[in-house]
């Protein structure tokens, strides 16, 4: 009965909306759109219940500091042409800091990392996280797929680092804050600081083997020279990178420093239900709005 009053006024004339008359219709067809809400009502709840928890934890990092690079780069200042031989004067501390970050992007590493801590089946099939067990949820259909390898190794670096990863870093402080999220607090903390802790065993094998190459280069050089100012400075430089082979062999966070470990989170950080809810009803209410102006259109063009 509402609706047939909502149509009484045409709502589109000429090629103009009839604003007056469209709010008239949408009113008296309140009843219509009241029931799309509610359907909409009824259905975000149903979903947000189904949407499993997120946890996220957190940590805070910031570069160590390196004391060989500045020393062997105001050596290599007075050595015409040897800078960036064999590894020499690669470049600051910061810029070690930039490519290990790099490095945690990259998908060779996370596909390495993932490989290594066995994590391929939680991320190719987890469902969720039961709290009571402490045991994921998984989807079977899922593990046999990525048993079978229909699921690659490259597609679960993707998603980790696109949903799992979180980096910020603050240009000014240079402090870095990492995050991983998943639906278990507890792999969120423990994979963090494993990803961390294999960060800075990969940038240390790095620089181990960049300083071992290093003094070949130097060796070499010093074989070649006869002026003995130049092999000083040679064996200078090849005294600065056994230092530096020392310092990475005996630092365990050889390139970022813990400032915040990572702890297990007793708050969920996801997802946000309620505005999930809220998008779902006003996704509702554009749709009741849109049927009543679709049927006044079609009764008004019929008449």
């Amino acid at each position: 009965m509402s609706t047939d009053k909502s149509i009484e006024k045409p709502i589109i004339c000429g090629d103009e909306i009839n604003i007056t008359n469209l709010i008239i219709a949408l009113w008296r067809s309140k009843l219509l759109i009241g029931v799309v809400v509610f359907i909409s009502i009824c259905t975000a709840i149903i979903y947000v219940k189904t949407i499993p928890d997120l946890y996220k934890s957190e940590t805070l990092l910031m570069p160590s500091t390196t004391g060989s690079i500045s020393s062997s780069n105001s050596l290599l200042s007075q050595v015409s042409g040897l800078t960036g031989f064999g590894g020499l004067g690669a470049g600051s501390g910061a810029d070690e800091v930039s490519v290990a970050l790099a490095v945690l992007t990259s998908k060779t590493f996370i596909m390495n990392f993932i490989e290594q801590e066995g994590i391929g089946n939680i991320l190719a099939a987890a469902t969720g996280w039961n709290q009571e067990e402490s045991t994921w949820i998984v989807e079977s259909k899922l593990v046999q797929d990525y048993n079978d390898g229909k699921i690659s190794l490259l597609k679960l670096a993707e998603k980790f680092i696109g949903s799992n990863l979180n980096i910020n870093e603050d240009r000014k402080t240079r402090i870095i804050k990492v995050s991983i999220t998943t639906f278990s607090p507890l792999a969120s903390k423990s994979w963090l600081e494993k990803l961390v802790s294999e960060l800075n065993n990969e940038m240390k094998s790095r620089a181990i083997s960049d300083a071992q190459k290093s003094i070949q280069f130097l060796e070499q050089q010093i074989a070649k020279t006869q002026v003995s100012d130049m092999k000083q400075i040679f064996y200078k430089l090849i005294e600065d990178q056994v230092k530096s082979v020392m310092l990475a062999n005996v630092r365990e966070e050889y390139i970022l420093k813990t400032i915040d470990a990572p702890i297990v989170p007793e708050e969920k950080s996801g997802p946000a239900r309620i505005k999930i809810a809220f998008l779902i009803c006003a996704f509702g209410f554009f749709v009741g709005c849109l049927i009543v102006i679709s049927l006044g259109l079609y009764r008004s063009n019929n008449s």
